[in-house]
């Protein structure tokens, strides 16, 4: 289900060719794999900020362009992990750059000392920025994982040495649940994870876990289930029917074209789910 733009590369081929002194027969991509080889290049040059501005401006025009440049930069941060220097907190965080610190602690989510890289990565960020941040907690949780259940105790771990409880409001545990959960979807799409029914999955927790869950998991859903899943979201109280609701809406934008007559399948939130579809992901 991750979204791929199969092309010959373009001009992401001809730029590759030239900021890399590639030579004339690069291997053919696709273009969200030639932005990422570009940006890796840029990152061993001239550093982060420059990679992650390099892939915004890159993805800005395309289809979901947000979804795929967070994607991308959550792939980059991944090979960065050995390579990144400067202050961390010198990037101008957006949901799209997210995704390169998202990436980043989940390259090292399996260190001993995973817990102190990724709460001093986040501690220059205030606000809105701290939030984008602090839910990348989440991502390293799984990283060093082989469970939901592990990764979740890791989550009020890493809460617990952050000091915080809250980041722009927004409990610190419910932004680690919710990034667990995207990296538990990265996991499955590449088939690191074995590939579990979202459904079944989610109604198996409580707490914290199943809000996560049900907000990330629809993203793996099989074809024909977006029904099933959206009747779930609506047994549920606020709080929990909301998440699920948006993890609904995120599936109509990324499988089904940004249907907004598929929202019908969620009478309690409508308004919402065709909001989150015309914001097009995260």
């Amino acid at each position: 289900m991750t979204l791929l733009f199969m092309t010959s590369c373009g001009d992401q081929r001809e730029t590759f060719e030239r900021e890399t002194g590639a030579g004339s027969q690069p291997e053919i991509c696709s273009e969200a794999d030639c932005i990422v080889k570009e940006a890796e290049t840029i990152l061993y040059g001239k550093g982060s900020s420059a990679a992650v501005k390099h892939v915004e401006g890159k993805t800005s025009s395309l289809p979901l362009g947000a979804n795929v440049c967070h994607d991308a930069l959550h792939r980059l941060g991944e090979s960065a992990v050995d390579s990144y220097s400067e202050t961390l907190g010198e990037l101008e965080l957006t949901a799209c750059a997210g995704g390169f610190l998202h990436g980043l602690f989940s390259g090292f989510g399996g260190e001993f000392n995973w817990v102190e890289r990724a709460v001093e990565i986040c501690s220059p960020f205030k606000d809105l920025q701290a939030l984008l941040c602090k839910h990348g907690y989440g991502h390293a949780a799984v990283a060093g994982s082989t469970s939901v259940d592990e990764a979740m105790r890791r989550c009020y771990s890493i809460t617990t040495a952050d000091g915080a409880v809250y980041a722009n409001e927004v409990p610190l545990v419910e932004l680690c649940s919710d990034g667990a959960f995207m990296e538990v979807v990265v996991k499955v799409e590449s088939g690191e994870w074995r590939e579990a029914d979202p459904i079944s999955t989610c109604n198996a927790l409580e707490g914290w876990a199943a809000w996560g869950c049900w907000r990330q998991m629809s993203r793996v859903l099989e074809p024909g289930l977006l029904s099933e899943y959206a009747k779930a979201c609506t047994g549920f109280d606020s709080y929990l029917g909301e998440a699920c609701s948006v993890g609904v809406a995120e599936a109509i934008v990324e499988d089904y074209s940004g249907d907004e007559d598929l929202c019908s399948f969620l009478p309690q939130y409508v308004d919402l789910c065709v909001e989150r579809i015309r914001g097009r992901g995260f």
